[in-house]
């Protein structure tokens, strides 16, 4: 004879086994981590990866130049060449740049002229042919350009200063609408020889005569 005390005693336990289980916490041990599968061959296998970390995002330097400097760094680095060749040549450099500092880009001005001198500087063999290379700053109404006059194995001194003070080249640069200003020469704080041009913004126009300056 089956005994009721016995029987009702294990209905009571089974009955607290699964009121614990259904109410444990669960656990899942893939929470915080990402399924990734990854294809070996045929057979395609899950692993389990830690999710990607959030990534935070810093805004953009201040536009660059070619040479990957911003045009702050540029513009001094520019400057404290040049300066004491301006102060030792006359007022006029000294003016012109003074102008350029204390002027606002205007950007679109700016990039298009830069582009049109380096493109009519490039032209020039003494320049191109010799390795030389040119900076050219802009504002909103005036751009300097500066180079460096060592005698090199593609060209010498004598050839380049020609060169950058050619007619021709102030021709091109009045024609798309950027008057020439100055040109001076000589040796700027690390000691080479260098130039200086000053461009000012105009209207286009045909130059049948050099400027009585050169």
């Amino acid at each position: 004879m089956i005994d009721t005390k016995l029987l009702l005693g294990a209905g009571v336990a089974l009955a607290g086994i699964v009121t614990y289980w259904i109410s444990r916490p669960s656990e899942n041990p893939l929470a915080g981590k990402a399924e990734v599968t990854v294809v070996e061959g045929k057979t395609p296998k899950t692993e389990t990866r830690p999710a990607p970390q959030s990534t935070s995002i810093t805004k953009g330097e201040p536009p660059l130049t070619d040479e990957g400097e911003t045009r702050e760094k540029a513009r001094s680095r520019i400057g404290q060449q040049i300066l004491p060749l301006l102060n030792r040549t006359g007022m006029d450099g000294r003016l012109f740049h003074d102008r350029l500092i204390g002027e606002h880009r205007d950007g679109p001005w700016a990039d298009k002229a830069e582009g049109h001198i380096q493109a009519a500087y490039g032209k020039l063999k003494a320049i191109s042919e010799a390795g030389r290379s040119v900076d050219i700053q802009c504002g909103s109404s005036i751009c300097e350009v500066t180079g460096d006059l060592e005698d090199r194995p593609g060209g010498k001194h004598a050839d380049a200063m020609r060169a950058v003070q050619d007619f021709q080249l102030i021709q091109t640069m009045a024609a798309l609408g950027y008057e020439w200003e100055t040109t001076v020469f000589g040796r700027g704080a690390d000691g080479h020889e260098m130039f200086v041009t000053y461009f000012t913004r105009s209207s286009p126009k045909a130059l049948k005569m050099p400027p009585r300056q050169l």
